[in-house]
């Protein structure tokens, strides 16, 4: 029986999906309570470690801002809090307020009321610090009261909040130990039937993997060939002659055919048209030099040759300011292409004076812009140059 490549994947894929669909079932209960348990589980003590974490930033910025207002040396000072301050001081306080809805055990509530009178002796402590130092301006009795009285509130709420951070931390350490033996049982259930699948699978692992790719492999090869302008080359493929891959290689073989066809064909065109422009240019009578897009001299008619003095060969297929150092005549020549782009109001005609012999005779100089349609790569649509000299004074 003949069965197509789209046919043969989806009965492989109806197999692996109906296994990994019995395994996924097993499976399934344990991961969703497995996971359910270690969410409620560290959920609580992540999110009191990063309201710790918050309150003791805030806390920086708020002790921060409250010692400078301490040492401020002004006459009648007054305390004028920052919209940043007062916006970390409602930050704090929110953070206290969340840490004590997501608290979960008793010690944890005991800690976070411990840290809350903290905070409040430690406000408690900055306004006595600022009133002080409102009523005395000397600096020294200002740092004396402040480490007798106001700082030690600091340090006792920074140590209240480092502990805060600790427990749940210790917390999130015990509670990851329990996870992870469930973790185990579940990995140790999902390697069982791994294994299983494993099995079930490795047959196909074998055999698949060359079956469909040696044939695609082979005519990405020939395709690369083909690329490289080499059309003697066809796809011969054996086990898939009546399949999507047949039919393919079939249909490449008959474009690789038509190609060389058309190659051979537009060389031949290509060549004769050559020829022909070669002779339309050898039966001009005044000098025609031609060039191409990039203005590389390509072509020369014999009365062309006979102003360069040069023979053809020494500049045929260089760029035409190379060309220009070769011979004066040619600098004369060539030179107008130099300055065709850079000046905006060049014109296509002039006289210029070329050496003839032993005297000089002046020619009339001509660009002509041989056009075709414009492409992504040639926008200007310029398909070559034409420079023609017509003999106006012996």
């Amino acid at each position: 029986m003949n069965l197509s490549l789209k046919t043969k994947i989806l009965l492989i894929l109806l197999f692996f999906l109906g296994s990994i669909s019995f395994i996924s079932y097993l499976g399934y209960h344990y991961l969703q309570e497995f996971s359910g348990k270690s969410r409620s589980m560290v959920e609580g003590n992540f999110l009191s470690f990063r309201y710790a974490s918050q309150m003791q930033s805030l806390l920086n910025r708020i002790h921060q801002f409250q010692v400078q207002s301490i040492f401020l040396e002004e006459q009648d000072k007054l305390f004028k809090p920052r919209p940043d301050y007062s916006k970390a001081l409602l930050s704090f306080q929110t953070q206290i307020s969340h840490a004590r809805e997501s608290s979960k055990d008793a010690q944890e509530k005991v800690q976070l009321d411990s840290l809350s009178k903290n905070y409040e002796a430690y406000l408690m402590g900055f306004r006595d610090a600022f009133n002080h130092s409102s009523r005395n301006p000397g600096v020294e009795e200002n740092v004396r009261y402040t480490q007798e009285n106001f700082f030690p509130t600091y340090n006792r709420l920074e140590e209240s909040i480092i502990g805060y951070q600790e427990y749940n931390l210790e917390a999130l350490s015990q509670k990851s130990l329990t996870i992870r033996d469930t973790g185990s049982q579940v990995s140790l259930f999902l390697a069982v039937l791994g294994m299983i699948t494993f099995l079930i699978t490795i047959g196909l692992i074998v055999v698949l993997p060359g079956y469909l790719a040696n044939p695609i492999q082979e005519l990405r090869e020939k395709i690369t060939e083909i690329a490289q302008e080499n059309y003697d080359h066809t796809v011969q493929i054996k086990f898939h002659s009546q399949d999507e891959v047949g039919a393919l290689a079939k249909a490449f073989n008959e474009l690789a055919a038509k190609l060389r066809h058309y190659e051979e064909s537009n060389l031949a065109q290509i060549w004769a048209e050559k020829k022909r422009t070669e002779a339309v240019i050898q039966s001009f009578h005044d000098p025609v030099f031609v060039l191409d897009e990039n203005k590389h001299v390509t072509y020369a008619n014999p009365s062309a040759l006979e102003l360069a003095v040069l023979p053809l060969s020494a500049w045929q297929d260089k760029h035409a300011s190379e060309v220009a150092d070769m011979h004066s005549n040619l600098q004369n020549i060539m030179g107008p292409m130099m300055v065709l782009q850079s000046d905006p109001e060049h014109t296509y005609t002039k006289k210029i004076a070329l050496d003839v012999g032993d005297h000089e005779a002046v020619y009339m100089w001509e660009l002509t812009e041989i056009k075709h349609d414009k492409t992504h790569k040639n926008p200007e649509g310029i398909f070559g140059y034409l420079i023609s000299l017509e003999r106006v004074f012996a």
